[in-house]
């Protein structure tokens, strides 16, 4: 019905150049036409209710694209602050990673620098053990040489011992030495000679072998 009346209307608008809304204003119509008015009223009714529906699509449409407007446009800005956030996210791990890297280089450098120290005090230590071991060195060597000069003296006391020993006790042991002195003579030389060769012998088992095991330890040590 509401199409039918729409064509209808469409028709009356081609021919007379009016809608037919505005013919009801603006045109007199005979009171013998009446039945024709009331038919062309009910046109432009339907007519109306036919804009009026079309009205309201339209307006629902451009109430639906608006919203789609504000979606994309709400979207659109939270991509645009997604995008600009990132960025900031992204320069701000790029300055954190620069960070690292300077402080990463600092400490490689502090740790070349107390690698450096530590060598120079290991260094300095090392010479100084070295002065120090070579002033005791210098000490027992000066003490080596004294205790070298008081053994030979020592053996010189002793070999002065021996040599006068046998004819002093002989000595003491006859009490008088003039009245039997070949007896004296024979006796102590011949003391004297077996004390000589006692002390040889014992050179020779005892003292010599141990001078050269200490001489061989020396030199191991030293090598």
């Amino acid at each position: 019905m509401i199409s039918k009346c729409y064509w209808e209307a469409k028709e009356i608008e081609r021919r007379t150049g009016h809608t037919p809304y505005e013919q009801t204003q603006k045109v007199r119509v005979p009171e013998g036409d009446l039945p024709n008015l009331r038919l062309d009223a009910s046109k432009v009714i339907c007519l109306c209710d036919i804009h009026r529906a079309g009205t309201k699509s339209r307006l629902f449409q451009l109430e639906r694209e608006v919203e789609r407007d504000q979606d994309r446009g709400r979207k659109a800005v939270q991509q645009a602050a997604g995008q600009v956030a990132s960025r900031e996210i992204r320069e701000f791990i790029a300055y954190l990673a620069s960070k690292n890297e300077e402080l990463l280089n600092l400490v490689h450098l502090v740790q070349g620098m107390a690698g450096t120290q530590l060598a120079v005090i290991d260094q300095e230590r090392n010479v100084a053990i070295s002065n120090a071991t070579r002033r005791d060195s210098s000490v027992m060597r000066v003490i080596s040489v004294a205790s070298k000069r008081d053994s030979s003296a020592m053996k010189i006391l002793a070999i002065i011992t021996m040599a006068f020993l046998p004819g002093t006790f002989l000595g003491t042991l006859l009490g008088d030495p003039l009245s039997h002195w070949q007896i004296y003579i024979g006796v102590t030389v011949g003391i004297t000679a077996a004390v000589f060769a006692m002390g040889a012998g014992w050179l020779y088992l005892y003292e010599i072998p141990r001078k050269r095991d200490e001489y061989d330890s020396a030199a191991h040590t030293q090598v």
